[in-house]
């Protein structure tokens, strides 16, 4: 069977559908039912309505999740979306298990190494909701397996698919760019003829041209928009250049001081200790040793990846970082593979011991992320929108407002209440009076204030106000009263 030469890009076909059946199958059977909070609501609003959702855009997201909505026949919005996010996940892995043998020359290894991976928190609790990183995963396992291949084999075809996927890459996710030092270190030594590198190039330009999306839909002004509200204006260059760099996040960048980085970086290895189960991540060390005394170009540009990745989100400060680690942790699992091709070795009955670990990481894991019957996040949404009256303005923070804004834009609820979410409105001012040279110590209370001055203006018009939550910026101001699960606003 290793030898099987079956499929569209060559053997492995019998392994490469199993890993898909069984990984879909579980995700799917732990799919959230329908909307979910956060980014997750976010985006499923945008793919439904081509909006403009928050930095960087994320646009190939967008459209291929609209796609998959129109093509897919069952379910709302919402469970087609996160149905887009198990399939990425699912295809994620085969190749994932494709990079992995070509490293390991082993079915048993890869497999283990490539569901392990699977199992992980990290990873599938981004295949049962609409998120980006599953597709992101999707992107870099193929780049590496392309890679490979064009390293093994230098074929031009190869060499153009990679450069192809990398630019599709960044049309989905603009930190695609911490892997191209460790992508150039693995083919850098097997360069492509000049007609080659023009035509990969040309293949590569197609994916960053897919943040044209941004200025045209833009100019559409879809039901979901939050150019206006970061005062971002996507018709000009200025704009979009900030929208793709994530300019609002700027401050969240690079941001704990010499002090606070010993704790991070602890916090960091303690994740992956998590995340392999402590006896994967044991492995995944003697398969970097094995990788750097015997493929030490491979080693260097597995560990630049690694590296560029966890450096980065070690220091970028917001409190759901963890998924933002899913390259390293890739990174990992090809290394755990190496090193139970290792250990197989010396102990033929290591794949059993790996085996094990599988089976309690589906035990442990399965009932913290099976979303299947979870309807908290629509039924407040629900409840919240219902309770307000006419022409009510809601304020609520990002994980609160974002399944409000679904069933808005999405299933048509409730037009006449205007949603408000200060937080994102911060960030965007923020970084707009920063660059107009107001100085940081005033910031903060120029931007309190013109919320303030918003809701007065409310009030004054005879709109109630509500708030999703305590928020200690209206509570300096206005009295903020429990009501429907909510506060209402009330001046002073």
């Amino acid at each position: 069977m290793k030898n099987l030469r079956i499929g569209i890009f060559g053997f492995g076909a019998f392994h490469d559908g199993l890993l898909f059946v069984a990984a879909f199958s579980l995700y799917l059977k732990t799919l959230s039912p329908g909307v979910y909070t956060f980014d997750s609501a976010e985006l499923t609003a945008g793919a439904y309505s081509l909006g403009i959702v928050h930095p960087t855009g994320y646009p190939l997201y967008l459209l291929l999740a609209k796609l998959f909505t129109l093509l897919v026949p069952f379910g709302d919005i919402a469970y087609r979306v996160n149905l887009f996010s198990a399939l990425c996940a699912a295809l994620a892995l085969v190749f994932l298990r494709r990079a992995a043998f070509r490293l390991t020359n082993s079915v048993s290894a890869s497999l283990l190494a490539t569901a392990l991976f699977g199992l992980a928190h990290a990873f599938w609790s981004e295949a049962v909701v609409a998120e980006v990183y599953t597709l992101h995963v999707f992107f870099l396992a193929l780049t590496l397996w392309l890679a490979l291949r064009w390293r093994e084999t230098s074929r031009q075809s190869y060499f153009i698919l990679l450069a192809l996927n990398l630019g599709l890459s960044f049309g989905n996710h603009m930190s695609t760019i911490l892997i191209i030092p460790g992508l150039t270190a693995l083919i850098w030594q097997r360069l492509p003829p000049p007609r080659t590198l023009i035509i990969g190039l040309a293949a590569f330009a197609i994916g960053p041209l897919t943040y044209l999306y941004l200025p045209i839909r833009y100019a559409a002004n879809p039901a979901l928009n939050y150019a206006p509200v970061l005062g971002l204006d996507l018709s000009n260059l200025r704009g979009i250049f900030s929208m793709v760099r994530g300019e609002i996040f700027a401050d969240v960048m690079f941001a704990y001081s010499p002090a606070e980085l010993p704790g991070e970086i602890f916090a960091f290895v303690d994740l992956l200790w998590q995340t392999f189960f402590g006896v994967g991540l044991v492995v995944a060390a003697v398969g970097a040793w094995e990788q750097w005394r015997c493929h030490r170009p491979l080693f260097t540009a597995l560990g630049l990846i690694f590296a560029a990745n966890a450096l980065f989100y070690v220091n970028y400060r917001v409190f759901d970082k963890h998924t933002m680690f899913l390259p390293a942790f890739l990174v990992v699992a090809l290394w755990l593979a190496v090193g139970l091709g290792k250990l197989q070795e010396w102990l033929p009955l290591a794949k059993w011991g790996a085996g094990a670990v599988l089976i309690v990481m589906l035990v442990f894991n399965y009932p913290r992320l099976d979303l299947s019957g979870n309807t908290i996040v629509r039924d407040y949404a629900q409840q919240r929108l219902s309770a307000v009256p006419p022409n009510a303005l809601v304020l609520g923070g990002w994980i609160d407002i974002t399944p409000l804004e679904y069933l808005q834009v999405v299933e048509g609820q409730r037009p006449d209440v205007t949603l408000f979410d200060p937080g994102l409105y911060t960030l965007g001012r923020h970084a707009a009076l920063r660059a107009n040279g107001v100085n940081e110590a005033d910031i903060l209370p120029a931007i309190e204030a013109e919320i303030g001055q918003r809701v007065l203006n409310a009030l004054a018009a005879r709109q109630a106000v509500y708030s999703l939550d305590p928020n200690p910026v209206l509570e300096k101001r206005f009295v903020l009263v429990e009501e429907s699960g909510m506060f209402r606003v009330i001046e002073k």
